[in-house]
Parts: C-alpha cells; structure tokens; sequence
C-alpha cells in the first residue's frame, strides 16, 4: 500500500504548559489520534531497506542526543549478559566495554556502532534470546520502562519533539514544543531515500488505540505528567469530533480529521469484515449493557486477559467437567466475546465457533482477529437475545460477561433455548470471598453480596467449582495499567501504593456450569 503523503493537511492544538507558563505546546492531533503502533517482529514491517525486514528501523544505528543519553545506554548495556546481547562479545573486545567496541562516529556525532549491516544492540533471528533490540527485552524482563534504557531517538521514534522561539508583537516571547510524527523527513535527506517508513505506511496503522494512549509513557516522558494529561483532554474531545463526523454524514472522512494511513487501513479491514446487522442508528446490539473497562480501553483489556490464568487451568475444569481432551465436533458459543481474545484457542478443536459481541466496535475487532478461521463467525447480539436457531449449541462460555447473577434471567432463558439437549454452559466470575483480587474486589464494591449471588445460582441449578488462578504481567506498567482499568482512580492508587513492585495477584474465581 502507498504511503501517505507527507505534505498531508493536520489539524493542531495549542495550550500553555502547565509546569511553565513560558512555554506552550503544539501538538498534532491527525497524528496523536492516528491507530499507528510498532510492527516489528511481525511480517507488516517490511525495515528500511528492501531485503533487511528483519531490521525494523535499527539498521542505521541510533545517535546519543548528548552525554547523558551516551551515558544511560552503556549503563544499560553492562548490565546485559551473554544470553541477552547476541554481539557482547564484539562490544567487550579486549575485556572492557569501551567506546570504540560498541560506538562509532559519523558527521562529528556519536552513534552506537553497526554490526553485519545493523545497530549492535540488534539481536538477529536465530539468537536464542529471540530478535529485537537487546535494550528493550531487558527492560521488559526486568519490568522497567525501555524508554528508560534506549536512546532516546529509539523510544521516541515515530514521535518528534521540536522547539522553537515565537516572537509576539508586544515584544515578549514563549518556547514553542511541537508534538508531531517523525516522518521520512527526520532522517534527514536520506529519509527520501528509505524503502519503506512505518509512519506512513497503513501497514502500522492498525492499533488497538490512538498513539497518545498507547505511547503515553513516551509522551509523559516528552511533555511531563501535567501537559500530557491537558493533551488527553483535547485528544479526547477531538476524537469525539471525528466519531461526531462519522455518525453525521456518509462521505469519506477528510485526512484533516483522521491520519491517511489510518483511513486507508480501515478502508481495507472493511472490505474484509463480514457485514454487521445493526438495527436503525445504533452501533450497539438492543439490550446491551455497558461494560466500561473493555469498551473505553481494549487494548488494556487485552493485557488483563493475558495476564489471567496462565497456565490454564479455567480451560482445564471445562474440559475435564466435559470429559472431553477438546471440543472435536462441537458447535462453541462465548457470549460476550469482546475482541475475541479466546475465540482462534476455540477454534483450534471446535467444529464450529461463534462469538456473540454486543458493541460494534468489538465486533469489528473480533472480526479481525478471526479474518483466517474459516469455523469461527462473530455476530452482534447480544446475550438475551442471539438471534441463534434453537438447540444449536454445544457448549457455552462466558467470561466476566452479562451473568453477574440476579438480573441476568433473560439471558438464561435464551440458553435454554440455544442449547442441545446435553449440552454443557460455563461461566466464569470473580469469588469475592478469597483471593487478594477478591479482597479488591469487595473493598471497591461494598454493597456486593457474594453469598446472595451464589445462593441466585445455585436455585438456577448451577455447580459451582471454585478455582485458584493468578493475575500475571511482566511489567509494572502494565499491572499499574490493569488495576487503573478495573478499579476507581482513588481505590486503584490505595490498591498500587500496597506494594510498589508487585506485577501480579493471586485471583480466585467461580467457574458455575451446568448440564442442558
């Protein structure tokens, strides 16, 4: 696919730092709500050259922007072994890590040195540490920030940050920090000469969520805490705007509104997706009940269902309560399938697999996960009413989705309906009554009555096994990221300031099922 023009029109927002009254902010809006995301390691990245995909952007080696950066990066590369850095070795010769081992010059500027046609710190296919920067898998091991370890040119790439002096007619002056995409043009003249950039390109245009969300570390790094949260408002809001735009008009979306490279890469998951039936205006299926963590943030969503329940053991109890080893010819049902997270492991065994997906824009997001599984289809419906043939199910799931307990009837009744005589349902909620999650759990929810959820089950007539599973990430970001998203601002930082290492939770859950 092209790549977007770099003369494209943008739309900008001002305002005045709030840490310093003498500078302002001019930040590119086309670019901070754009769906740009890093796909290195994967086959959208094609690197720089033509012939090196493997390469990303580190074919160049990166230049220190000054002493300190120089510094930050050789502490961070004494501190890598063997096992990490594929060329310590070259980067020790003679017993030490001096300059010359691991550094060169070019145009009078310190760089870190290239190595068989890339940046040293590059470990290469084959290397059993697995490709990528040696940098950046050590801080995600160690649950330290990347941007904290890597040049700076690296972890901000494709953000540029720019500073200028604005005169006004009365004499007084401001800083002027500019907030935008680092294009082809931020290499320099050779940028023009690039095979392929990502910034551009609707290849990497395929986030979860908008750059100022997904890449916030790098941008509270680049503006500080404060103006980055003013930038979330006006991010925010301009967002609204666009999805304002959308609803109003069936015309294409001018690339003032949306980045080009994202328009182009929802033009062409369009043309992919099977159509959504969706009555009226609404982009919701009737009798949707809003799920605020999931909907507002699916990208958090997706690091909370990795980090649950690693070694499957939820997956395990169904299984074994079937008495099956997989689902071979079973038509599956996971209700309330959100982005359709567990759908392609259903998909592995099952015959047939449908996920049933209330909101819209999950639906799509499901869709695209399950693009190549010819046995799995996502509808939007919702639980209480899944437009399914009767006794067309085998087995149901649902994950932390609508069968809270009282209130859910509809929704049973509609299973009742759709399940084969035999079949088997299963769903999965939190045990409020163990666990340190569970403790959380009833501390944020005070009127929550455990006891009279059961007791609403178990007239039902479900079973309940009770189950002991973990909550597991690698970083602290990303479980400071999960806990933000499930609790309340002010209760999530009590639950955060418990153990400011902790990057996990032992979570214990109920897994109710039943026999149609």
């Amino acid at each position: 696919m092209p790549e977007a023009p770099l003369d494209l029109a943008r739309t900008w927002v001002e305002f005045t730092d709030p840490d310093n009254p003498r500078q302002r902010f001019r930040c590119d809006l086309t670019w901070l709500t754009s769906r740009w995301t890093c796909v290195f390691g994967t086959p959208a990245c094609r690197g720089l050259y033509a012939g090196r995909p493997d390469d990303g952007c580190c074919t160049l080696g990166a230049h220190f922007t000054e002493k300190a950066d120089y510094q930050r990066v050789r502490d961070a590369a004494s501190a890598l072994t063997a096992d990490e850095w594929q060329f310590r070795h070259l980067a020790y010769a003679g017993g030490s890590l001096s300059q010359r081992n691991w550094t060169e010059r070019e145009d009078d500027a310190r760089k870190t040195k290239v190595v068989e046609g890339a940046c040293i710190f590059l470990n290469r296919p084959g290397f059993a540490a697995g490709p990528g920067c040696a940098l950046h898998q050590r801080a995600v091991k160690d649950g330290t920030k990347p941007h904290e370890v890597k040049p700076e040119v690296c972890w901000q790439l494709p953000i540029r940050r720019s500073y200028r002096t604005v005169e006004l007619q009365d004499g007084t002056s401001y800083l002027e920090i500019s907030i935008t995409e680092f294009d082809r043009r931020g290499w320099g003249p050779g940028g023009h000469d690039l095979d392929w950039f990502c910034s551009g390109s609707s290849d990497a245009h395929v986030g979860l969520e908008p750059v100022f969300r997904s890449n916030r570390d790098e941008l509270v790094e680049l503006m500080g805490e404060a103006a980055y949260d003013q930038l979330v408002v006006r991010c925010t809001a301009y967002l609204r705007s666009v999805n304002s735009a959308r609803r109003g008009s069936g015309r294409e979306l001018l690339p003032l509104l949306v980045h080009p490279a994202t328009l182009m890469a929802e033009s062409r998951r369009r043309l992919r997706r099977k159509p959504l039936t969706v009555k009226g205006n609404t982009m919701d299926a009737d009798g949707a009940i809003r799920s605020p963590n999931i909907w507002n943030s699916p990208e958090i969503y997706e690091l909370e269902n990795r980090a649950l329940d690693r070694a499957g053991l939820i997956d395990a109890t169904m299984l074994a309560l079937a008495g099956r080893a997989d689902w071979s010819g079973a038509t599956v049902l996971d209700i309330g399938c959100g982005a359709g997270f567990h759908l392609p492991r259903l998909a592995e065994s099952a015959e047939a697999v449908i996920g049933v997906e209330p909101h819209a824009p999950l639906v799509a997001l499901a869709q695209d996960r399950t693009a190549g599984l010819d046995n799995v289809s996502v509808r939007l419906a919702s639980a209480q009413a899944t437009g399914l043939p009767s006794e067309s199910v085998d087995v149901a799931t649902a994950r932390w989705a609508y069968f809270f307990g009282p209130g859910c009837e509809p929704g049973l009744v509609e299973l009742t309906r759709i399940m084969r005589p035999g079949g088997l349902a299963f769903f999965v909620d939190v045990d409020a009554t163990r666990s340190t999650f569970g403790a959380w759990f009833r501390g944020s929810l005070p009127d929550y009555d455990p006891a009279a959820v059961e007791r609403f089950w178990r007239r039902q007539g479900w079973v309940q096994e009770r189950l002991e599973v973990a909550w597991e990430v690698s970083t602290r970001s990303d479980f400071e990221a999960v806990v933000r998203l499930e609790f309340a601002p002010t209760y999530a930082g009590r639950i955060l300031a418990e153990d400011p290492d902790r990057t996990g939770v032992d979570y214990a859950v109920n897994l109710w099922w039943r026999r149609f």
